[in-house]
């Protein structure tokens, strides 16, 4: 053995005595470097005695083992897992649903839409030009020398956002006459307001022909001349059918169908009557009485037992007939 292996093996013992005696020595000196202070703990719990101690540390323990226990059920179990994977894909279907849900709802709702504003479009279309004329051809029918103004007619919506739900007011006041309700009007004053809501509308969407059913029967003379001299007017715009009982309204018209029962058929006949070949109508207010007293070319033709019969009953327009103005 050489002089430094003996040297290395006398020192090894030694260098493991001392760092033995270093550690030792340096764990003395923590312990002697830290200092408890109780001096803030109450007096009792400074004098407690050994069995008070006993008593602190089990309660300590058992709420120790009473936390663990709440801990231990805290934790997720392998079927809880398993069951909150299948509420979260259930959450997922249900989420992916409820998007293509709310698409579909704003697609509805976006042509629904569309459908109210066309809708909507559509009956102001109308409705406007209708109440813009009404005023002015009530005003045309109840307009007299007395009362050169004439009334006044307005329409108008019960409901601005949809006026085609709720329905249309209509309100006339004849000359003369203060506001008030359609249904305290007069029947002569309902048939002339009638006929200025159905005149609007032709302005709006004209046809080629009127008919027109015995709407003088509630009218005056006056109101049935007023009623007359408008068709008279508006006869070059489109042709007028007029079922009347009163000459004053058929002594102006172009011709005459009359219709007659035939009691040697036991059935009813027409008879027509030009009255152009008499004379203007919008001059000539006795026409029909020319005409009945100068027979027509095509009325000398027509069958003379007729003629014979009753010839003025059936141009006159009495009970078995009607009279209709052309």
């Amino acid at each position: 053995m050489s002089d430094d292996e003996e040297v290395l093996t006398q020192s090894e013992p030694f260098s493991v005595s001392q760092s033995e005696e270093e550690s030792s020595g340096s764990s003395r000196e923590r312990e002697e470097t830290i200092r408890l202070d109780f001096s803030e703990l109450d007096k009792k719990i400074l004098n407690i005695t050994s069995e008070e101690y006993e008593q602190i540390d089990e309660e300590f323990r058992d709420d120790l083992a009473r936390l663990q226990m709440e801990i231990d059920s805290l934790a997720p179990s392998a079927a809880t897992s398993g069951r909150a994977d299948v509420v979260q894909r259930r959450y997922d279907e249900n989420f992916e649903e409820y998007k293509q849900s709310k698409e579909k709802q704003r697609d509805i709702q976006k042509r629904f839409k569309a459908v109210q504003q066309k809708r909507f479009d559509t009956f102001m279309k109308a409705f406007e030009p209708i109440s813009q004329a009404i005023d002015q051809i009530y005003k045309d029918l109840t307009r007299s020398d007395k009362f050169p103004l004439g009334g006044t007619a307005y329409l108008g919506v019960q409901d601005n956002d949809e006026p085609y739900l709720k329905g249309i007011k209509f309100n006339a006041m004849p000359p003369t006459k203060r506001y008030r309700d359609m249904d305290q009007l007069s029947g002569g004053e309902k048939t002339v307001a009638a006929l200025a809501l159905l005149f609007a509308i032709h302005t709006f969407r004209p046809s080629p022909f009127f008919i027109l059913d015995e709407v003088d029967a509630a009218l005056d003379n006056v109101n049935v001349q007023k009623i007359a001299n408008y068709v008279l007017n508006k006869k070059d715009d489109c042709q007028f059918i007029v079922i009347s009982l009163k000459e004053s309204l058929f002594n102006l018209s172009d011709a005459l169908c009359g219709v007659y029962r035939d009691h040697a058929t036991k059935s009813s006949g027409v008879l027509t009557l030009d009255l152009t070949e008499y004379g203007s109508t919008d001059t000539a207010p006795t026409s029909v009485s020319k005409a009945l007293a100068t027979p027509a070319p095509d009325r000398r033709s027509h069958d003379e037992s007729f003629e014979q019969e009753t010839p003025a009953e059936e141009t006159t327009g009495d009970d078995d007939g009607d009279d209709v103005m052309d």
